[in-house]
This record gives structure tokens, sequence and C-alpha cells, in this order.
């Protein structure tokens, strides 16, 4: 059962990267990171406090809802991909 659970959470893993991958693919088409270069990485108030007027370049409604859909389901397979890990590691220290 241990393997077992281990296998799911490897495949659980793959996709959680491949939907990562998809998601950074489409935010370059919908977002403009020129925005946001001159702002400290660390710092997301920074860019939340500015005056700097943010638009989307492309401001592609099916393109947004798609993004979206998308990260709502990175969301969801990462919360139960932690889960499994709970189970596992708790499976894995009572043996």
């Amino acid at each position: 059962m241990y393997y077992e659970l281990s296998a799911g959470l490897l495949g659980q893993q793959d996709a959680i990267v491949f939907s990562k991958r998809e998601l950074v693919n489409l935010s370059a088409r919908i977002f403009d990171l020129e925005i946001v270069k001159d702002y400290d990485r660390n710092s997301v108030s920074q860019i939340l406090k500015s005056q700097k007027r943010v638009a989307l370049p492309n401001p592609d409604r099916l393109a947004i809802r798609e993004y979206a859909n998308r990260l709502y389901y990175l969301s969801a397979i990462t919360v139960i991909f932690i889960r499994g890990l709970e189970v596992h590691k708790t499976r894995a220290t009572k043996t």
C-alpha cells in the first residue's frame, strides 16, 4: 500500500508540474510583466501600492477565463496532493 501511494503521489506531482507549465505559457499571452520589472520581486505590496496603471495587453476574455480555470484546477490538485502527502507521512512513521 505504501508503494502504491508513492506512485500515485508521483503521478499527481507530474500533473502539478504540467499544470504550472501550462499556466506560465498561457500567462505570457495575457499579462505584461514589463509592468512589474522594476519592483522588488520579494514584495508584492509595492505593486499593490503603486499608482502605475496596470492593464492587460491582451484582454481576451476567453484566455482570461481559461487562465482562471487552469489556476483553479492547479489549486485543487495541489490540495489533494498535500493531503496525500500527509497520509503518506502518517503511514511512513507508523512502520
